[in-house]
């Protein structure tokens, strides 16, 4: 009967020893697909924080080519209808919504996006208005030294705000 029991005793022993090395082994493989898990969810974390800054930059540059176009479109539209005005005789209005408009989406552009150009772009559209009122046939002082005056304050003022926006040309391509 010893012999019995030492033999039932060494299947238990064995089966424990068996079963406790399974254990280990399933508790390091559980380990480090944890591991392999939190690695990979850092990895994509990464990915995705380097897609989202790379979308932001696309997105800031295609912003700023914009605002860039809206300038140049808004001053042409501003000389043509100083041209216009200069042709026309007194008394004649002209459309302006145009330009309006234009100035309207520069300054909701550079308020939203750049407002480190705001107060530039404020004054910028400030002169050209002032430029545009000085071709008014209602404007009493509508001399042409004041034209020209305003006219060199006009291109003065598009030029700060040029070389401003070429200043953070770098920020933004």
């Amino acid at each position: 009967m010893g012999l019995v029991a030492i033999s039932i005793l060494s299947a238990i022993v064995g089966g424990l020893i068996s079963l406790a090395t399974s254990y280990f082994s399933n508790l390091q493989r559980y380990k480090q697909d944890v591991i392999k898990q939190n690695s990979d969810h850092n990895h994509d974390l990464v990915k995705q924080d380097s897609e989202h800054k790379h979308d932001r930059q696309v997105f800031r540059r295609q912003k700023y080519e914009e605002l860039t176009f809206r300038l140049i479109d808004f001053t042409n539209i501003l000389k043509n209808i100083s041209s216009q005005l200069s042709q026309l005789e007194s008394g004649a209005l002209i459309d302006t919504a145009e330009f309006d408009e234009k100035g309207a989406k520069i300054e909701i552009l550079t308020i939203l996006y750049f407002p480190e150009l705001s107060a530039d772009c404020e004054y910028f559209l400030a002169i050209s208005r002032q430029f545009l009122l000085s071709h008014s046939p209602n404007n009493n002082s509508s001399s042409i030294n004041n034209r020209e005056s305003m006219k060199i304050m006009f291109d003065k003022g598009f030029d700060q705000l040029y070389d401003k926006i070429k200043e953070h040309i770098s920020d933004y391509t």
